[in-house]
């Protein structure tokens, strides 16, 4: 559903709760770790809100009744 929303291509990475329990210190290091591989497209399942700094496009995903609904929050392009 990202991927169609997103019109991604192939060269993907996907991380769900990468940086679960870590400090400011660590997630600055995650960033730093994605920078570097620089991939084409990054797809990060997180709570964590400082995150949201990182990316280029938010993508929310929220339950409606009993369907899942998608809602772009913002993008840097």
């Amino acid at each position: 559903m990202i991927k169609k929303a997103a019109d991604m291509e192939n060269n993907l990475i996907i991380l769900d709760e990468p940086t679960d329990g870590f400090d400011k210190e660590q997630l600055i290091r995650v960033r730093r770790v994605l920078d570097e591989l620089e991939s084409a497209q990054i797809v990060m399942v997180s709570h964590e809100r400082e995150l949201e700094s990182f990316v280029d496009t938010i993508y929310r995903i929220t339950k409606k009744g009993e369907y899942p609904e998608l809602n772009q929050l913002h993008s840097q392009e």
